[in-house]
């Protein structure tokens, strides 16, 4: 460990190599814990580099490499310019605690096996591009710049997560939304882009909220792929409480259990245009929204029910069932 109890400032332009179980970066007081400016992180299988200060600065093209796992524990990691992982290897980025975040106009590049985030706040006002798989377990966006992700990505477990007020997540790999885990959205924004897959394998929910209370912080989704709920004989409700605008251009598939568009305060609970529902026999897709509305639609599959619990659901033009099967 370098920097107990007083601290050390670590300033790196050279290279950090961790062959060892841990090496560690740990707290000033109030002050920073260093940087590294055009600097190499490698970090063997199995090791990790942990960043437990009150600050680290990357400057510069910082690179990172290796098998192993970059934490940040506490405090604060920011990029002003790009960090890059580099062969060989490919190292996991976890954030457990703290903020990990890049200042405005900054962008990272991450190319790492798996970018995990359990606790703390990951984003900033910069711009993250990610290949890499990630898992999160807990923790918040806050990527108002844009976490744009093509890797293959899990959402589970009880631990509170959600996207921090104007957060972007811009997806076009393939996430799985595991079990009864729930999202929390405060005026942000979800794009499920063209070649993109939510897929809620359970009874998850993604919940709109409001920490001022004055209910008009509705998030959105933007679903330009495949949205889709596949596991579960439950419910999965899309915009409990503040509610959330589902503005579907793609495909919304219901194979399992009931999907619900759920209501926000007074305005529009989402639209559909040349969209499509695939509902499978046994499912039902919901509309428990204030208004939906559908301009050439199609509705196709053998269905179970489409429901509408409340408010309208309006037609612009005609929504029309195709084969195979037809809706209800």
């Amino acid at each position: 460990m370098i920097g107990t109890q007083e601290g050390i400032r670590f300033n790196n332009t050279g290279t950090v190599e961790s062959p060892a179980e841990h090496w560690s970066l740990a707290s000033t007081y109030g002050g920073s814990s260093g940087s590294s400016t055009n600097g190499t992180f490698i970090i063997g299988s199995g090791s990790r580099l942990r960043f437990a200060g009150s600050m680290f600065d990357l400057n510069g093209n910082n690179s990172v490499a290796g098998g192993g796992t970059m934490e940040l524990a506490t405090g604060y990691i920011e990029c002003h310019q790009l960090p890059r992982p580099v062969s060989p290897g490919r190292a996991t980025w976890k954030v457990t605690a703290g903020k990990f975040g890049r200042t405005s106009g900054s962008t990272l590049n991450i190319n790492l096996t798996k970018v995990a985030l359990s606790s703390g706040y990951f984003g900033g006002q910069g711009t993250i591009n990610s290949t890499s798989g990630f898992e999160w377990t807990g923790g918040y966006l806050t990527s108002a710049g844009g976490f744009y992700t093509s890797g293959n990505g899990t959402i589970s477990g009880t631990g509170s997560k959600g996207f921090s007020d104007s957060a972007k997540l811009y997806n076009s790999g393939t996430i799985v939304h595991q079990g009864d885990a729930i999202i929390t959205m405060d005026e942000a924004t979800l794009y499920n882009q063209a070649g993109g897959v939510y897929d809620l394998q359970g009874d998850g929910q993604i919940m709109g909220v409001s920490i001022d209370n004055y209910h008009n912080d509705t998030a959105d989704i933007y679903n330009a792929g495949t949205f889709r709920k596949s596991g579960g004989t439950g419910k999965s409700v899309i915009g409990t409480q503040e509610g959330i605008r589902f503005n579907n251009t793609g495909t919304v598939e219901v194979t399992s259990g009931t999907l619900e568009f759920g209501s926000t305060y007074g305005g529009s609970s989402g639209s559909s245009t040349n969209g499509t529902f695939i509902i499978g026999s046994g499912s039902r897709l919901r509309f428990a929204g204030s208004m939906f509305d559908l301009t050439a639609t199609t509705v196709s599959q053998v269905a179970e029910q489409w429901s509408l619990r409340r408010g309208i659901s309006e037609c612009h033009q005609i929504p029309r069932p195709v084969s195979p099967g037809r809706a209800t």
